[in-house]
């Protein structure tokens, strides 16, 4: 039994992740696309390891992980890919898949403690001159490079997030000191599952062709990984407080979407900066440190609402777009009515996503592609049964 548990308690956030970031990849990739996976993981370490504050925490992990989402890498897999360039490929996976997972789970931790709205002003103003400065440095004059120079090479920001992360656990890290843990496994789940998905993805294309679609086995792979390794570091959470559980409670309303739609689905390429989204994320983050209640909102409504939009996008007719935007206003109610604890959370977030995903397979599905799609809906029930374990009787004892 002790076993069963220990293994559950890592289980379902990795199967979270993967999913959500299959999902991501399908349904909507960015920035915005990696906050499915980002929420999905903080939700499943909270109901595996009964925290309760997880509205705060399900907004810091989907826009912790989201910040990833503005590095380039379609070029790097590229290289990956072809055997001529291969190591320098999946070096640059790894290290771009480590950054993710540095900075991402070093912003996740602060979800999972108590940051006033001052300091996590601070925090953004300081991952943002962080960023400029390692951009500048090395991705601006390409002094280390993971794209490709001659034919359309993208512009970088992996130095950025990385300075950005290091500077993080080095100031906050003995205040915080769950937050160096989260970020150090990160980094280790994260360059390993990008690595190694990589590596999955080349070889699968040399050896056995492109019938299946080895994209989403790279995908799975680093969400699996990256979701073992934040699980691993979530073993010795804080708990929390009477006061920080009360504030929780009040204000879900669909006037925060509105509000966190506005920032980051109304602004979003908007700004003339090539890391906006870590702007525009840490105002979001600094409004949910003013009022934890409304990460339900910004953590599942957001993404699902965008997942939605790019449904839409898929025929590009006029009543599709109102459906969506219908549909993500009937969401963000529900998500206000319903979204209190996060079982619940998890699965509104888990059901809605892979509903849109089978509808999208619907449309343009074909072929070995379908496969990926029941994938999808076999990894949400899984996760529907692991819920369900947690939540029958009190939370287990988990290591």
């Amino acid at each position: 039994m002790i076993a069963w548990i220990f293994s559950m308690t890592l289980l379902l956030p990795a199967v979270a992740m993967m999913l959500g970031w299959g999902l991501r990849g399908f349904i909507g990739g960015g920035p915005l696309g990696a906050m499915i996976p980002g929420a999905m993981v903080a939700l499943a370490i909270c109901v595996t390891r009964g925290f309760s504050p997880a509205a705060r925490a399900c907004a810091f992990g989907a826009i912790a992980i989201s910040f990833g989402g503005e590095m380039t890498y379609g070029q790097t897999v590229g290289a990956a890919v072809a055997s001529e360039s291969r190591a320098w490929g999946l070096l640059g996976l790894a290290v771009k898949g480590g950054v993710w997972g540095l900075l991402g789970g070093g912003v996740m931790s602060l979800g999972f403690a108590r940051i006033s709205a001052r300091r996590m002003a601070q925090i953004g103003l300081v991952l943002t001159a962080a960023t400029w400065v390692g951009w500048k440095v090395v991705n601006q004059p390409k002094l280390i490079y993971f794209s490709n120079r001659l034919d359309r090479p993208r512009e970088e920001v992996w130095a950025g997030f990385l300075l950005a992360g290091l500077t993080l656990v080095i100031w906050l890290g003995r205040s915080q000191p769950h937050l160096a843990r989260f970020a150090g496994w990160g980094a280790l789940g994260g360059g390993l599952g990008f690595g190694l998905g990589g590596a999955v993805q080349a070889y699968g294309i040399e050896y056995f062709g492109r019938g299946y679609p080895w994209w989403k086995g790279m995908e799975f792979t680093f969400g699996l990984l990256l979701g073992l390794a934040l699980a691993w570091a979530a073993r010795q959470l804080p708990r929390p407080d009477e006061a920080e559980l009360a504030r929780e409670t009040m204000g879900k309303s669909l006037l925060q979407g509105a509000s966190y739609g506005l920032i980051l689905l109304g602004l979003a390429g908007r700004l003339p900066m090539r890391f906006e989204f870590l702007i525009l994320g840490g105002v979001a983050l600094w409004l949910v440190a003013r009022s934890p209640s409304g990460g339900w909102q910004l953590g599942v409504t957001i993404p699902v609402a965008a997942a939605a939009m790019d449904l839409a996008e898929v025929r590009n007719e006029e009543w599709q777009q109102v459906a969506a935007v219908l549909f993500s206003v009937a969401f963000g109610w529900t998500v206000a009515r319903y979204a209190d604890t996060a079982p619940r959370a998890l699965l509104l977030l888990t059901w809605a996503t892979t509903a849109i995903a089978t509808v999208k397979f619907g449309v343009q599905g074909s072929g070995a592609e379908n496969m990926v799609g029941v994938a999808f809906v076999a990894m949400a029930v899984a996760m529907t049964m692991m819920i369900r374990k947690f939540t029958r009787g009190p939370w287990p004892d988990a290591p």
